[in-house]
């Protein structure tokens, strides 16, 4: 008899749950009449926090969560949308026209989208297929220390960092060879050849629009024919260069770093002392000028659509010509106002000691749009565009990063809300022991499987229930009852209500 005891609470535990499940009230689209919305019902079972099931199939959704937040899975609303959660662990997600896998976050990462494939899981290996490998059809994988990948038009390439190995149009060049890297590399783009023994040491660059060569950090010269020249000795401390020679406005530095800094153009000019300090910068084109004195406690910024006084951290702010932003005893607020002059919405954004975030968004109609607060450590509320919202506390994670939010925010939210723009939601508090669920006419509260109360504000339905029906109330359709022992007693004599 002893052996079977568990097993027969657990028995009774499910019937209870399931007898509270089929006497939940009916919930359907907000806008249903009373009959529509009972006859679609949400099938639930509430074993809260060790198992809890919700079937919705009038909303096209579905979830299941076990033990707490550490495992979920749900499905919907909408087409191609679902996902599971085996907390702190993994997670998969689907949306259209993206899937995401993550495995111990941050540091495995699988996700799929229109552009191709990304992998990566640190600090093993990493993978890119299709437009993700920036080569709009090539592959790329990295299993540390080894490397391999194809082209688009599909050549393969391969090595074995840092001993022996070749790339092929990577990091901006068409080839690259190294040997016992840094001792020998070699690279090649538009007919030009680079040479490095001992990187950074020694280069040797010939082509025929770049030239040069380098001991590093002792001498070096350099030249892009057109574009620019540069010469360096005991680098960084004496350069001489010329930049932007292919416009009507090149540029002449000379440095001895850090005590002195000149540049001087056509139209622009700068000076640098005890870089980076003391600034003065001219653009007579634009009419723009700039003095730090020294940055960045004192900075001055002005010119035809720029306006600019930062004495920071005590107050700053800039002016563009839908831009304008502020800091006052910087990090303690800061705040930035823009505005679309195409559209005249309008949005303000907020932030208190960096973490704490606000954001309003005002569309050209001048009715309110998407919103966004962030209280750190102690709640976030979020209103999107079509007016769902999601609510939670306390809200520990000082970022919105969606992946760190699907794995680590379930266990650190002591109360969550979500509603959707028809005014149905759910909320949950200590991880499922407490829950309600609405639409705009309709409502149930339920404590796990202990005890569940529903109402109907259309119709004045009523009922209440502990233990899925051991001992409760109900009222549907004018008539009342009583529930016993799961049993229905009329009041006053009579049919009990369905």
């Amino acid at each position: 008899m002893r052996r079977r005891l568990p097993v027969l609470c657990l028995g009774l535990c499910l019937s209870l749950a399931w007898a509270g499940a089929a006497g939940a009230a009916p919930e359907g689209p907000a806008g249903a009449s009373p009959a529509e919305e009972r006859a679609d019902p949400p099938a639930i079972l509430n074993l809260s926090p060790l198992f809890y099931r919700l079937s919705w199939p009038g909303r096209d959704f579905s979830e299941t969560e076990a033990v707490g937040p550490v495992f979920l899975h749900y499905s919907g609303p909408g087409a191609g949308t679902s996902g599971w959660a085996l907390r702190p662990l993994c997670s998969y997600s689907r949306t259209p026209g993206k899937r995401v896998f993550e495995f111990l976050y941050p540091l495995g990462n699988w996700q799929e989208t229109e552009n191709g494939r990304r992998w990566r899981f640190i600090p093993l290996f990493t993978g890119q297929s299709g437009a993700e490998a920036k080569a709009g059809a090539g592959t790329r994988h990295h299993l540390w220390p080894a490397y391999w990948g194809t082209t688009a038009d599909g050549r393969g390439y391969g090595g074995l960092f840092p001993l022996y190995g070749t790339f092929l149009e990577r990091f901006g060049r068409e080839r690259i060879t190294f040997a016992l890297w840094p001792l020998y590399s070699h690279s090649e783009w538009e007919g030009h050849h680079q040479y490095s023994i001992l990187w950074p040491i020694f280069q040797r660059v010939t082509g025929p629009r770049d030239h040069g060569w380098r001991l590093w950090p002792l001498w070096g010269d350099f030249e892009s024919r057109g574009h620019m020249k540069r010469r360096y000795a005991l680098w960084p401390i004496f350069i001489d260069e010329w930049r932007d020679l292919e416009t009507d406005d090149p540029v002449h530095r000379r440095m001895v770093f850090p005590l002195v800094v000149r540049d001087q153009g056509p139209k622009r000019s700068r000076w640098i002392v005890l870089w980076p300090f003391f600034q003065t910068y001219r653009n007579g084109e634009r009419d723009f000028t700039r003095w730090d004195a020294p940055w960045p406690f004192v900075t001055r910024a002005k010119g035809p659509t720029y306006d600019s006084w930062r004495f920071w951290p005590l107050f700053g702010r800039t002016r563009k010509p839908e831009t304008t932003s502020v800091f006052v005893l910087w990090p303690i607020f800061s705040g930035e106002w823009t505005r679309d002059a195409r559209t005249g919405g309008e949005r303000r954004e907020q932030r208190w000691l960096l973490l704490s975030h606000l954001v309003r968004d005002r569309k050209g109609d001048g009715t309110a749009g998407a919103s966004f607060t962030r209280l750190w450590p102690f709640f976030t509320h979020r209103r999107a565009a079509d007016g769902s919202r999601e609510f939670y506390f306390p809200a520990i994670l000082p970022t919105e990063e969606a992946g760190l939010h699907r794995v680590y925010g379930p266990f650190l939210k002591l109360y969550e809300s979500r509603e959707g723009p028809d005014g149905a939601g759910r909320s949950k508090a200590l991880w499922g022991l407490y829950r309600h669920t609405w639409t705009r006419s309709w409502h149930r509260v339920a404590f796990s499987f202990l005890f569940n109360m529903e109402w109907s504000d259309d119709t004045g339905d009523r009922s209440w229930d502990l233990l899925g029906g051991l001992l409760g109330r109900r009222r549907r359709e004018g008539r009342e009852s009583f529930r016993l022992f799961y049993l229905s007693l009329p009041a006053g004599g009579g049919a009990p209500p369905r």
